[in-house]
């Protein structure tokens, strides 16, 4: 929303704060969608109303500017990641390690995201096998959460375990296994 836009809704909404019908829920919505400015603005051009429905209405949108000025922190958690070469020119490369950094509540399914930016496609067809807390040595024992499935510009995955938050599923490292490239 541009902040033209924003200002011109937030005073539409300054006629609509006055009517004690509009539930408080609505109204917030309306304020976080505002930008901050428009939220600064609209309670300086309140300053002067203090009626009860007013003191309502500009605690709503004290409580909005906080929660937009004081975001939550969000827990991050850290898993080393390691993969497979796919090719000769990519051993250049190797070792293939980074450190992925999500959030602690991201769901496994998600999480699938985020490694489709790791897992490199080697030609028109690719599966990767992603192994928890293992590396190269010793991933075959280990838990396989998932396959990835890259064919052409097409991503899918299959998951092996329950789809759980991240924290949960107490990951410190995943290995990505190249099981097949056509």
């Amino acid at each position: 929303m541009g902040e033209m836009d924003d200002l011109v809704k937030a005073d539409f909404w300054v006629s609509k704060a006055f009517n004690p019908d509009l539930p408080d829920e609505e109204l917030r919505h309306w304020f976080k969608e505002f930008s901050l400015r428009a939220d600064k603005m609209l309670l300086d051009k309140w300053k002067h109303h203090n009626d009860d429905r007013m003191a309502e209405v500009k605690q709503i949108l004290w409580d909005v500017i906080y929660e937009k000025e004081h975001p939550p922190v969000k827990k991050m958690t850290k898993i080393d990641a390691e993969r497979d070469s796919v090719c000769m020119q990519d051993d250049c490369l190797a070792p293939h390690c980074k450190k992925l950094e999500c959030e602690e509540g991201l769901m496994l399914s998600s999480f699938m995201y985020e490694l489709l930016g790791y897992v490199p496609s080697a030609g028109s067809n690719t599966v990767w096998d992603i192994y928890a807390n293992a590396t190269c040595t010793n991933h075959r024992a280990a838990t396989k959460l998932a396959t990835i499935y890259l064919k052409n510009v097409s991503f899918n995955y299959e998951l092996h375990v329950q789809d759980l938050p991240i924290k949960d599923l107490s990951l410190s490292s995943i290995y990505c296994a190249l099981m097949r490239k056509i």
